[in-house]
């Protein structure tokens, strides 16, 4: 499961709490097939299915700064869409999903193999 820390807006997944994304992520096997791309693409699948847009668009379309961090500027009903779809991204990858499958059970499509 996922847990937030409101303070930080750090996600930490696993059943006792003890991993980050990126450490969920270099585990799955994920940063590595992906090439180190990895964090971004799946933080941005988690947007996308959200708000329907990936972080910079929405920094751009809300006119934060570049540097801001995304899930700061979506409102409390896009934080816990994002949330939700975070935790189910993570349980997808703890089961052994790849990227394709994972964006295809989440957004409603087939997957391309």
């Amino acid at each position: 499961f996922a847990l937030v820390d409101l303070g930080t807006g750090e996600v930490t997944y696993t059943r006792d709490g003890s991993f980050t994304k990126s450490e969920y992520l270099r585990d799955s096997g994920e940063v590595e097939r992906m090439k180190g791309h990895a964090y971004g693409t799946y933080t941005n699948l988690a947007f996308k299915l959200a708000t329907g847009k990936t972080a910079r668009q929405l920094r751009r379309e809300r006119g934060a700064a570049k540097d801001a961090r995304a899930v700061d500027i979506l409102s409390a009903a896009e934080l816990e869409i994002y949330q939700r779809k975070e935790a189910a991204i993570a349980v997808l990858l703890d089961a052994g999903l790849y990227y394709d499958t994972i964006k295809a059970a989440l957004s409603g499509e087939e997957a391309h193999r």
